[in-house]
């Protein structure tokens, strides 16, 4: 792993420097950030000491009046940097190519200061378009010689070369990295060079030497990872990296301190089950996921391997204004998709590479670890059982177990059911479907490539692995069949369930399935009837009754409320709904529905969206009670300038600590380079707004973090020996999912029974913070929790 982040890392930092973007990898990078700082403090040195002497430094002065001190400075950095291939450079020429830069920077700033409409259009038009320097001084140069009216004279070659060779010289003099020396070249001629000190270049390779260790590739481990029994010990066995891992990624001091205090034996074991689960590569869904890349075929199932083609030129599109502005917002689009579908086109290359380099051990595993709120996630990256579905599809249990009764069957044709997605019908109903749609199975098993009905599933890949996993167990004659299939049991909107649990909400336990039902619950669905209701009741004839009915006629459905009432426990805010509304709307038009609004649609969608908020605060009241008891607390302790502590059920306890960031930036307005200066630091001032706004989402974390541990210690206890675990989503063997569903159950009744959450936590917060006035607790309402047992769809 370390080794392939080092070749991983000497690549890009190669391609890099045949590309000239040397500064954005490595050792160079933390140069760049780290010489501006004095160089920029040097020029402006230089400037104050110009404005009271006169001389010839005047005409310096005269010529950099908008231009910051740490742009000219990162200017001048980046240009050396970039050609740190080469130690000697002519000084002339390095000093007119940097006063070139000054110049068009200090123009485009003018241009701004004095006609701020014309130039932030003209700047959004190059932002649209293109990021390449040479293209934006070209533009720049033409619309500066349009409005001559805004009497900018283009410099002189020996106004440039004085300005950059005094930058330079201030660069020089601040930093040490290079020396000015006067050399002789051919005809015995003698000039200025700048040549890059011995020094810098021993730094450079020093800062890349640790660059390239600081980020080894993570990947899965063909021995069982190591068991963790402290904060600072675990994951991998290894003990080669430069940053070991820690039980808590990116944790601080403060943190491993009341970690390393803390009793998280129950942790510790739910999470050593986890990582200690054996996977295996499914060869077949391997072999399917090759053959489609290598065909360039996607199906639908995978990013596109090839970039869209931009849409044709108009043949009119020099004299027509309107073809040519239609022509540039397809392609604006088209652009958007390929950069979009780009990052998920690598990672999926990335997830069939370590496929078939896996596919040939009999078992292996992914070491674990935590964030702050508790939550496991599995270390390697790109390939794991958190990843996306291609990924989980590959991914099976490298133990089998038997089909040994009528109720594991049962599972195995629910998950198949739920894949494909009908997983918002009765348990019965979606085994049916499995059975009757077995000869679709059968023949998608046998020739995938042929039979492409499972391309149509919700999950594709994970729901074709399923398909040969049934296939087989309808085949089986001699009673060898073993599952290997992870069985998956989703929570019902999770997070609301958890708040539902920890105030007894009737109302909304109902919704998110904690109480026993004939059917699932879908809340999704039941905000949509109270928005439909709330419309039918604007009168008609009215100008609300008429938009009213057209959102009705155009259809109020789950998916339109879906997203809204999704991230509500994890921070949703009305913006964001308003925003899920739109987004909803826009893709059922684009999908083929008609638009009754026109022009007015984002205004319609806002006014729509508003009657979901309120409706969802309906649905969840209970909920929204708790949210908002928690940031009142939050913002009330926050006077403490003291981090918020609290303890899991699990014994896990959590700091949250947004805290201000002291960010030096340059970013210069033409050429639109931002780097982070070294700089970069924590203050010891919280984050007020983040503190209180994340507060909410970060509680029921935690909280689902709990009830993952100790269902998991449940089903330890009870023989269940491997987990599919994410977040709010349990899955084990078909023949101990009955068993898993109970742990999940009797793990979640026994943590809100034996656990006032809410009250614990304004406990912790008096303790740290004995004079804050803390507002009431929301009080209990009328859920019985022992009814949780028998609901048969809170995981389901």
């Amino acid at each position: 792993m370390v080794s392939r982040g080092v070749d991983r890392f000497r690549l890009t930092l190669r391609r890099n420097i045949e590309q000239g973007r040397v500064t954005s990898k490595g050792g160079a990078r933390t140069a760049l950030s780290s010489v501006i700082t004095p160089t920029a403090q040097a020029i402006r040195q230089f400037m104050d000491d110009t404005k009271s002497k006169a001389g010839p430094n005047h005409t310096i002065a005269r010529l950099i009046k908008y231009t910051e001190p740490e742009v000219l400075a990162y200017l001048a950095a980046r240009a050396l940097l970039h050609n740190q291939a080469r130690r000697t450079h002519r000084l002339t020429a390095q000093a007119e190519a940097l006063g070139a830069e000054v110049e068009m920077e200090e123009a485009t700033l003018r241009f701004e200061a004095e006609n701020p409409a014309l130039c932030k259009k003209v700047l959004a038009d190059l932002n649209s378009r293109t990021g390449h320097e040479g293209h934006r001084v070209k533009v720049m140069r033409h619309v500066l010689r349009e409005h001559s009216e805004l009497g900018w004279k283009l410099w002189s070659t020996r106004e440039k070369v004085i300005l950059g060779t005094k930058i330079i010289e201030l660069l020089v003099a601040a930093t040490g990295i290079a020396t000015l020396e006067r050399h002789t070249f051919t005809r015995n001629k003698e000039t200025w060079v700048l040549n890059m000190s011995p020094s810098f270049f021993t730094w450079i390779e020093q800062l890349n030497d640790v660059n390239e260790l600081k980020m080894p590739a993570q990947l899965p481990t063909v021995i069982p990872p190591k068991p963790w029994t402290s904060p600072t010990s675990g994951g991998y066995w290894t003990d080669v990296f430069l940053n070991p891992h820690r039980l808590v990624r990116r944790t601080s001091e403060e943190h491993m301190s009341l970690l390393e205090g803390a009793d998280l034996s129950e942790v510790y074991s739910a999470l050593n089950a986890v990582q200690e689960t054996a996977w295996k590569v499914d060869r077949r869904t391997l072999e399917v996921a090759e053959a489609l890349i290598s065909s360039g075929t996607d199906l639908g199932v995978l990013p596109p391997m090839e970039k869209e083609d931009l849409p044709p030129k108009p043949h009119d599109i020099a004299d027509n204004a309107a073809a040519r502005k239609l022509w540039k917002v397809n392609a604006k689009l088209a652009h958007e998709r390929n950069e979009r579908s780009g990052s998920k086109r690598v990672s999926a290359l990335k997830q069939v590479a370590l496929g078939r380099e896996f596919v040939d051990y009999p078992a292996i595993y992914f070491p674990h670890s935590l964030d702050f709120r508790g939550r496991m996630y599995p270390i390697p990256v790109t390939l794991s059982p958190q990843e996306s579905d291609l990924a989980r599809g590959m991914l099976v249990f490298a133990e089998g177990k038997p089909i040994v009764d009528s109720r594991a069957e049962g599972w195995l044709a629910i998950h198949g059911a739920n894949l494909w997605g009908e997983d918002k019908s009765a348990l019965d109903t979606r085994i049916q479907w499995t059975i009757e749609n077995t000869t679709n199975i059968v023949d998608v098993a046998a020739a995938p490539l042929d039979h492409l009905w499972w391309t149509q599933a919700e999950e594709p890949f994970a729901f074709l692995t399923w398909c040969f996993e049934w296939a087989d167990y309808m085949g089986d004659t001699d009673g060898t069949f073993l599952s290997h299939i992870p069985i998956a049991m989703d929570g019902t909107c999770n997070g609301l369930q958890h708040y539902s649990a920890m105030l007894r909400d009737p109302v909304g336990g109902a919704a998110v399935n904690l109480l026993p039902a004939d059917r699932p619950q879908d809340i999704y669905e039941e905000v949509a009837k109270v928005v439909r209701n709330k419309l039918l009741l604007h009168p008609a004839g009215s100008e609300e009754g008429a938009m009213a009915q057209q959102w009705l006629s155009f259809g109020i459905d789950r998916k339109l409320t879906k997203r809204p009432v999704m991230v509500l426990p994890y921070g949703g805010t009305q913006k964001s709904c308003r925003t899920y509304v739109n987004d909803a709307v826009t893709d059922r038009i684009a999908a083929g529905d008609a638009n009754p609004f026109g022009e007015e649609l984002h205004k319609a969608s806002n006014w729509l969206a508003a009657i979901v908020w309120q409706s969802i605060g309906e649905v969840v009241v209970a909920a929204q009670g708790a949210m908002g008891w928690l940031r009142a607390a939050a913002r009330r302790a926050d006077n403490s300038c003291r981090p918020l502590v609290w303890t899991a059920p699990s014994g896990f306890p959590v700091l949250q600590a947004y805290k201000h960031l002291d960010v030096g930036r340059v970013n210069t307005t033409l050429f639109g380079s931002i780097v982070k200066l070294s700089l970069v630091s924590e203050t010891d001032e919280l984050d007020r707004r983040r503190q209180v706004n994340g507060v909410a989402p970060n509680f029921v974390h935690s909280m689902d973090a709990a009830a993952l541990v100790g269902t998991v210690n449940y089903a330890v206890n009870n023989g269940v020996g491997s987990y599919a675990m994410v977040h709010d989503s349990y899955g084990t063997h078909a023949a101990d999912t009955d068993m898993l569903a109970a742990c999940i159950r009797h793990a979640f009744v026994d943590m809100y029974e034996d656990h006032d959450v809410l009250r614990e936590f304004g406990n912790s917060v008096s303790k740290m913070v004995p004079d804050v006035d803390l507002p009431e607790v929301p009080p209990f309402g009328t859920l019985d929790l022992k009814e949780v047992l028998e609901s048969q769809f809170f995981f389901a």
